[in-house]
């Protein structure tokens, strides 16, 4: 995923900068997750030199995107069958009070995923990385 950005300010190997266009962020699924959405300007830590003014380009990584997506969607499925098979299996239960503890977990687990988004929103958790863009 990428995003065009304005260098605003420099500041030793930190570079601020300011977006120019949001809409990248409006078609992603974790956007309440990754600290970008919703913030007009970042602060991105380069060994790169830059200038005010510059016109760049925000690449958030596709391994931190890979991350994002088996966190939201393959934890609630995690704790669904696990709990499951735990409420079956090991303590017994009929089919049908297994499948509701299920859904019960799956609940927490949706709960915990809001919590964590609560508690690390101001942060910044996918490494955004800054390219210059080529004048033509």
């Amino acid at each position: 995923m990428t995003e065009k950005a304005i260098v605003v300010a420099i500041d030793s190997c930190y570079v601020t900068v300011k977006k120019t266009e949001i809409d990248s962020c409006n078609s992603c699924r974790v956007k309440h997750m990754c600290g970008v959405n919703g913030k007009s300007e970042l602060v991105v830590k380069t060994s790169e030199t830059f200038y005010i003014g510059q016109l760049v380009e925000l690449v958030i990584e596709p391994k931190a995107r890979i991350i994002a997506a088996l966190l939201f969607f393959m934890a609630p499925l995690f704790f669904f069958i696990t709990s499951f098979y735990i409420a079956r299996f090991s303590f017994s239960f009929r089919e049908l009070t297994s499948i509701g503890i299920a859904f019960c977990c799956l609940g927490f687990s949706f709960y915990l995923i809001y919590l964590l988004n609560k508690i690390l929103r101001k942060k910044l958790l996918f490494k955004v990385t800054i390219k210059d863009i080529p004048k033509c």
